[in-house]
């Protein structure tokens, strides 16, 4: 895909593309914080000879979206451990980290520091995607492009608040519930447990699926049992089908721990 395809692509979301060079807007940017550029302005930047990067701006101008942007190099994987993060879009960067894009109630100011390694974008802000190239020289990539899910409670109190709530950390090695409202998430976090071999259902003793039949045998057993209600096969088989296909991603899951439904567990 062109540039100028991923662009028209952004905008076709109602999302805010500007061009960059490297990480740094090539146009006076933040006259797109409440509207998104036209689409004759998008064709009119990314032409055949131009060679600008793509930036989204985050914030009102793309429909409230924010960046959980997660950095290993500074402790991301770690500080991300035990807190919920939802299948939703989300991009590997060209620094080996992450971009989980989510949509808030509101548009929320930007909070960067809010864990070690972890950024919340909001508001003020924009992040750098695909196909952008990093100075590393590695692409920025979408590895699950799935619709943006609301954000989970704990962003939403970090960038109204400053500070990320206590209480959203979830306490590693507990059993998760599968009560009605939590089953999909949880479910989604244990496949991915299974996968690595760290499941809490299983009291930490190895549990690696080797295929995505095991994997949904695994899941629709735990459902079973723990369901309240379980949920359908159907729904089970979809579940596991996503969480083998997110950590079986080479450039995406190799490395982070916890979410309470995404990729980190």
């Amino acid at each position: 895909m062109s540039f100028l395809e991923a662009a028209l692509a952004y905008r076709a979301r109602d999302w805010a593309p500007i061009p960059l060079r490297g990480k740094v807007a090539a146009v006076p940017w933040r006259q797109f914080q409440h509207s998104p550029p036209s689409i004759s302005q998008v064709r009119a930047w990314w032409t055949e000879q131009s060679i600008y990067d793509i930036g989204l701006v985050m914030g009102a101008a793309s429909g409230n979206l924010v960046a959980v942007d997660i950095d290993p190099r500074h402790g991301g994987k770690k500080s991300i451990r035990g807190l919920p993060l939802p299948p939703t879009f989300v991009t590997h960067t060209g620094g080996n980290g992450w971009h989980c894009i989510y949509k808030t109630p509101m548009a929320l100011p930007k909070r960067t520091g809010a864990l070690p390694g972890v950024d919340l974008i909001g508001q003020g802000g924009y992040v750098v995607a695909p196909p952008s190239l990093h100075p590393s020289g590695k692409l920025y990539k979408i590895v699950l492009d799935e619709e943006v899910a609301p954000a989970p409670g704990w962003v939403v109190e970090a960038m109204r608040l400053g500070e990320v709530p206590a209480k959203a950390v979830m306490i590693p090695g507990t059993p998760h519930s599968l009560e009605d409202g939590v089953r999909h998430e949880n479910l989604f976090k244990m496949g991915c447990g299974f996968m690595r071999g760290a499941c809490a259902w299983c009291g930490g003793r190895p549990c690696q699926a080797n295929s995505q039949g095991h994997l949904f045998k695994r899941l629709a057993a735990c459902n079973k049992k723990n369901g309240r209600p379980p949920l359908t096969e159907g729904e089970v088989w979809i579940i596991a089908t996503n969480a083998w296909k997110l950590v079986r991603t080479k450039v995406a899951i190799q490395q982070i721990r916890k979410p309470n439904g995404l990729l980190l567990t």
